[in-house]
């Protein structure tokens, strides 16, 4: 158990500090999914702490989704949060992933918006903005980019008789040699970013920017992607 670590001189609660030790193991993949914990009295003789640190540790830990208890059986990881992504589209780990996309805005942009200088064989340009809640949990935000769609087309995803999915492979005649050109790293959010998935300005994110071209290689999509760094472990994929 040395993923533990418990320092009593710490100014921190031992409670948190036990929270935030599992946490860690958890979203780092120490601790992988459906992996035992050990019990509360367990816990306690190891640590020499009181129960009341190791309940409120557990309390706060199920509710972040990242274990759950059984009675008669124990406590056990849960997470639902790790997921591989090959955007624009996600694929997850197991099924217990639920995802909920919610669509805010859907706009033209003007003809001094700075993506013009990416699709510069653009008619119009569309920008979508939703976000994405797993297991109803808020986790990501996205812009969408969509050249030439009529305003039928958008509103048609919008109210989700069709998917991002389906209305980008429709632009290309022959999907297999379209290309899905994604760039991952990680970056601290910004004052919008955190605005709308209501987490404090610097919080780390996920960030993937995916690049969408047709079979003549004109880029018919751009998505871009921030993700919640400190509840969601990012498995990411590059391959389409």
């Amino acid at each position: 158990m040395e993923y533990i670590q418990l320092n009593p001189f710490d100014t921190e609660p031992l409670y948190r500090q036990l929270k935030n030790s599992i946490k860690k193991a958890i979203l780092s993949n120490r601790l992988k999914h459906d992996d035992p914990l050990p019990s509360e009295n367990t816990l306690v003789t190891l640590f020499d702490i009181s129960s009341t640190v190791v309940k409120a540790a557990y309390e706060v830990l199920e509710q972040e989704q990242l274990i759950v208890r059984i009675r008669g059986k124990g406590t056990f990881v849960n997470h639902p949060q790790t997921f591989f992504i090959n955007l624009p589209f996600y694929s997850h780990l197991n099924d217990q992933i639920q995802f909920e996309y919610v669509n805010l805005t859907a706009n033209q942009l003007p003809d001094n918006a700075p993506i013009w200088e990416q699709m510069p064989h653009a008619k119009t340009i569309t920008k979508i903005r939703r976000l994405i809640f797993m297991n109803q949990v808020l986790t990501t935000y996205q812009e969408i980019y969509l050249p030439n769609q009529s305003r039928d087309a958008v509103y048609r995803y919008l109210r989700k008789e069709n998917h991002l999915k389906d209305m980008i492979l429709s632009l290309i005649s022959s999907p297999k040699a379209g290309q899905w050109i994604n760039k991952h790293g990680m970056k601290k959010a910004t004052e919008i970013e955190a605005s709308f998935l209501k987490i404090d300005v610097g919080s780390p994110l996920h960030k993937i920017a995916s690049d969408i071209k047709d079979d003549h290689g004109e880029t018919i999509g751009l998505v871009y992607t921030v993700i919640r760094g400190d509840i969601v472990a990012l498995r990411y994929d590059k391959r389409v």
